[in-house]
């Protein structure tokens, strides 16, 4: 019984063995199994045992290589993802794209005839930059990063171009510091309202300022 249990061992190790190319060439002469004793049988075993077991760790090293490829694969796409995201925020923010976020919305409506100073918007734009805005439009003129505005006789100009009131300023930001900058004892719109302006303010939780006409 033992032999030819030690047959069969053999005879299977022999397929492993040529299917691995362990030293018994296809073209070669074909070993008699007959022939063995059972201390070569053994001996083949034992070899056959290691090489298993060579394969079995080199198959664990390549399993281990591939699971680091694959968790590479996923950091890489989530740096990409990442990069993709910040370089889409640089752009709203540097006025190269619009720019979403919660905000607030505020209508300055300057009765005909009305004096103001030629930097009140400037303060008002100032005070929104200080309390954290992220972007401004007037009128859906997108303030540059350059930006620049001055009031004369009624009208507004901002990067250029000549607004009339009501103005309607779209400020991207967290609303409620926003607001709270707006009405500081003395503030701007405490200096508005003195001379007539009307002013009005809604909360947005979604608002959209365009990207800068350049």
């Amino acid at each position: 019984m033992r032999n030819k249990w030690l047959l069969f061992l053999a005879l299977a190790i022999m397929v492993f063995v040529s299917a691995f190319g362990m030293g018994f060439s296809r073209s070669g002469q074909q070993v008699d199994l007959n022939s063995l004793s059972e201390s070569d049988l053994a001996m083949l075993y034992a070899k056959s045992l290691d090489e298993i077991n060579r394969l079995e760790s080199a198959k664990e090293v390549l399993l281990e290589k591939l699971r680091e490829l694959k968790s590479t694969s996923h950091d890489i796409d989530s740096l990409n993802r990442q990069q993709r995201e910040l370089v889409a925020r640089l752009e709203s923010l540097s006025c190269d794209a619009a720019l979403t976020g919660s905000g607030i919305t505020i209508t300055v409506d300057v009765p005909e005839g009305a004096f103001l100073s030629w930097d009140w918007a400037i303060t008002l734009v100032n005070n929104a930059y200080s309390a954290g805005a992220l972007g401004v439009s007037v009128n859906n003129v997108r303030l540059s990063p350059k930006w620049y505005v001055y009031y004369e006789s009624g009208q507004l100009f901002v990067e250029g171009k000549a607004l009339t009131s009501p103005f309607v300023f779209d400020i991207v930001g967290e609303p409620e510091s926003i607001l709270s900058a707006m009405y500081l004892p003395s503030g701007v719109f405490d200096t508005l309202q003195v001379w007539g302006v009307r002013i009005e303010h809604e909360l947005e939780p979604e608002l959209t300022i365009q990207k800068c006409d350049r």
